[in-house]
């Protein structure tokens, strides 16, 4: 009897260990016929697979595995077989008929393929998951129109009537029918509000075709009329601004605030938008109309300061680039208008945020604009004073520092820039110019050991605005400061360049231009005169002074800046945009790794755009 026992937990025991080890074999085959799909030897994978579905029938990895080699190798037919063999094992699975469907589209058998994607419906036509299944399948094979209509099925069939809304808009998007993937839009917003965002970001997608917002507008527009609910008019506007018709987009604007009511904080938001896209007359509708028409709101006075930067934002870009640091102001009346504006503003708004936004912007135009040193520094002061540790705070400091270094107290402007450094909150930009600033001051000083220690710091952050002229000035240095004679007048002459005594720094760097064997120091200078009579307005003299460095080889050390600053001259100088564009794309020729090769590209794009749009 035990023997009898122990006879039949051996045989059980045997088939077990049998059936491990096929299992173990499989997988070791299936690996094999994955490396060599991998390698591309198709066949070999292909008799491999073929074993272990004998194996296996029922197994759906190796079922796969083999469709897409039979796919990959266009064996159509074959492909066909497989699947019929498996739906003989699984004939209501809806996947299988979806295949089957793509197998026959695959073979330009249109109609066998609906034939079997309809079958793949019929397998549970009550499932909303059927009809996606397959939907995909036509996606995938490219069949959209047959794909609309099996959503459209499943839409039918659920509760949920939003279901399948956002893949038909997609499809529709796809096919270019804008104006029914807009309806799709609208119809789900109508049923679920909240979806708004979601809808934005899928027009955000259109940002620049302007047909397909053409065409999307007037089917908002439209549908409106037919269901004149706010949330559209919103949508409305959103579409409007991504088509860059900013007037149109604050009309709709205006429109849905009138009938929400928030106190002008959507009109507030689509006035900032045409701001940061330089549409100012849209931006100062916008916020004049929050003055007028919401006395009461907690957000006129912000309208107020932005109404005002706009004028200023409109101004500086009619009179001045910002690439090109020799403008002058030509417009003075305008910036002392500005100016009195900010003022009205700082003193209704006393001891509130607006308060010491008003006056930073009011001193920085009679520091940067008027050049009223005395009045921009007592602004500054009160700023320090009533928001210490704040970045106007800082910003404030670094003007100061400035204004201390045109009067000639370096030591005075040495404490406002360690003012910057010593806030922990200060800005790592406003850091890095605090550590430039001082640099120059060592420098002017001929305290040349401290200069590169700040210099080495200003440069740390290579995207800093300072970076640049940080190496640089560190170089000059670093070359030269065993010359450190020849390099205390360079220095002062530099002073008196920064502080705008022009007659006194031209007169030594004449002088330093005309010693023999100073090479380096030579170029500095030459660069240094030309900055000088460009100031003045004296192009040719500065042009003389730039051809001495460009004629040089290629790689003198400021023979790329030299033609760069050429090329400006001729831009906003001359007023030669022909001339200034041979020279830019000489410059992009000769200096492809300048550190100045993102300035170049920025000038001569906006000559070529201006002269398509001139042309």
């Amino acid at each position: 009897m035990k023997r009898s026992i122990l006879y039949k937990i051996l045989f059980v025991s045997f088939f077990v260990l049998r059936s491990v080890i096929s299992g173990q074999d499989a997988e070791t085959k299936f690996k094999l016929a994955q490396n060599y799909e991998s390698a591309g030897n198709f066949e070999k994978a292909e008799n491999l697979l073929i074993e272990l579905i004998e194996q296996q029938p029922w197994n759906y990895s190796y079922f796969n595995a083999l469709y897409n080699i039979y796919i990959k190798q266009k064996k159509y037919d074959e492909a066909v077989d497989i699947i019929s063999a498996r739906l003989k094992y699984s004939p209501n699975d809806p996947s299988l008929y979806g295949l089957m469907g793509s197998v026959f589209f695959m073979k330009e058998m249109s109609d066998s393929a609906y034939f079997y994607w309809d079958k793949g419906i019929e397998t549970n036509p009550a499932s909303i998951s059927t009809y996606r299944i397959i939907a995909n399948y036509a996606i995938e094979s490219r069949a959209l129109d047959r794909a609309l209509e099996y959503l459209k099925m499943g839409r039918e069939l659920s509760s949920d009537k939003s279901i399948f809304t956002l893949d038909l808009a997609n499809i529709y998007s796809l096919t270019l029918r804008y104006k029914e993937a807009t309806l799709e839009y609208c119809y789900l917003l109508s049923l679920k509000p909240d979806q708004i965002g979601l809808i934005k970001t899928k027009f955000n997608s259109y940002s620049g075709n302007k047909k397909a917002l053409d065409e999307i507008i007037a089917t908002l527009e439209s549908y409106y009329k037919d269901n004149p609910q706010p949330i559209y008019l919103d949508l409305i506007s959103y579409c409007n601004m991504l088509n860059g018709n900013y007037d149109s987009a604050l009309k709709y604007t205006i429109e849905y605030e009138k009938i929400i009511n928030s106190n002008g904080a959507a009109i507030y938001s689509m006035s900032q938008n045409a701001l940061r896209s330089k549409a100012y007359d849209a931006a100062l509708t916008g916020y004049k109309y929050i003055i007028d028409n919401f006395p009461g709101s907690n957000i006129v006075p912000i309208a107020k300061l932005s109404y005002v930067e706009a004028l200023r934002s409109r101004l500086t870009e009619t009179h001045k680039n910002d690439i090109w640091p020799y403008s002058e102001n030509t417009d003075t009346a305008e910036y002392k208008r500005l100016s009195e504006e900010y003022k009205k503003i700082a003193g209704e708004y006393a001891g509130s945020n607006i308060y010491i936004q008003a006056l930073y912007s009011r001193a920085e135009i009679e520091f940067e604009y008027l050049r009223n040193y005395r009045l921009a520094d007592s602004i500054f002061t009160i700023i320090n004073l009533r928001a210490p540790g704040t970045e106007y705070s800082a910003k404030a400091f670094v003007k100061r520092g400035l204004i201390a270094v045109f009067s000639g107290n370096l030591e005075q402007a040495k404490t406002f820039f360690d003012n910057i450094l010593l806030n922990n909150k200060s800005a790592a930009d406003l850091k890095a110019e605090a550590y430039y600033r001082k640099a120059k001051i060592d420098f002017w000083q001929n305290n040349f050991e401290s200069a590169l220690s700040n210099l080495k710091t200003a440069s740390g952050d290579l995207s800093t605005a300072f970076a640049n002229d940080a190496i640089e000035l560190s170089a000059l240095i670093s070359a030269l400061k065993r010359d450190s004679l020849n390099l205390a007048i360079y220095a002062k002459s530099d002073l008196f360049a920064f502080q705008k005594k022009y007659e006194e720094a031209v007169a030594l760097l004449k002088d330093l231009i005309n010693r023999d064997n100073l090479f380096i120091l030579k170029d500095f200078a030459l660069y240094r005169l030309a900055e000088i009579h460009i100031y003045t307005k004296r192009y040719g003299e500065a042009i003389d002074y730039l051809n001495e460095l460009t004629g040089k080889s290629e790689s003198g050390i400021l023979s790329d800046k030299a033609l760069l600053l050429t090329a400006q001259i001729y831009q906003y100088g001359l007023k030669d945009e022909s001339r200034a564009g041979d020279l830019y794309k000489n410059f992009l020729e000769k200096y492809p790794d300048s550190l100045y090769l993102e300035t170049a590209i920025q000038n001569l794009n906006y000559i070529q755009t201006k002269k398509g749009k001139d042309g």
